[in-house]
């Protein structure tokens, strides 16, 4: 399960390890997780890279305040697929300045790394020819406020399904960088998302409307060193 059923709770649910409900005092308070704390103590690189503004929901003024030099999401791009390559290269870019360093004989530090694709959020954004047909041709939402056909729940669904598509190619390439640089196997990698998404399964459109399962469960991956290969089958959440 996530932490909520929308962006900001998911997220802070995530990072903070606590409730959703917490967001406020930590908002108030500009308080980081303690997470991000430990490991910049412990001399952690701490980069930030998103396709959708750290400003709203207010991570910059709680979850990264004091690293708000590491936060890369300023991508010029209209387009939010267009976004998510540029953080896939921004953060390929970083990766080639580590290997720079241990090139020149240095050693860079361990790191953090959180990286946000935005491309499967409403309203479903990608590039490239679509796999899954018929689809809508974007999100109409006066017309999904009076329309919950089958028809249309079949072409909205299948707009997110391509848009998931586009996000696992640019997730796989960020992967491949990863092992390319050689940083895979000494890395930690979590897989998740913020929120689900719903097609009318209990009545609704999207998120943030109910607690559905399908607004609530996410994918979780954990890929690394020690993590044996399984399905975790007990209940998990942010």
């Amino acid at each position: 399960h996530a932490g909520g059923n929308g962006t900001r709770f998911g997220i802070f649910s995530m990072l903070y390890g606590l409730h959703g409900s917490y967001w406020f005092s930590a908002l108030e308070q500009r308080r980081p997780p303690v997470l991000l704390d430990v490991l910049d103590g412990a001399d952690y690189d701490i980069q930030v890279y998103s396709s959708a503004s750290m400003s709203f929901p207010e991570f910059r003024e709680c979850a990264f305040v004091d690293w708000l030099d590491t936060v890369h999401d300023d991508f010029p791009h209209e387009r939010v697929a267009e976004r998510d390559l540029a953080v896939q290269r921004a953060f390929g870019d970083w990766l080639d300045r580590r290997g720079a360093q241990r090139a020149a004989g240095e050693v860079p530090p361990p790191f953090f790394g959180f990286v946000l694709l935005d491309a499967a959020h409403q309203s479903y954004d990608y590039l490239g020819e679509p796999t899954f047909l018929p689809e809508a041709d974007g999100l109409d939402y006066i017309e999904l406020a009076h329309n919950r056909t089958p028809e249309l729940v079949e072409m909205v669904s299948n707009r997110y399904r391509n848009a998931l598509r586009f996000v696992d190619g640019v997730a796989a390439d960020l992967l491949e960088e990863l092992r390319a640089s050689g940083e895979l196997e000494d890395t930690l990698v979590v897989v998740t998302g913020d929120h689900g998404e719903e097609f009318q399964e209990s009545g609704f459109w999207g998120h943030t409307s109910n607690f559905t399962p399908e607004q609530i469960d996410v994918p979780f991956f954990l890929l690394g060193h020690g993590v044996e290969p399984g399905v975790e089958r007990r209940p998990t959440t942010h």
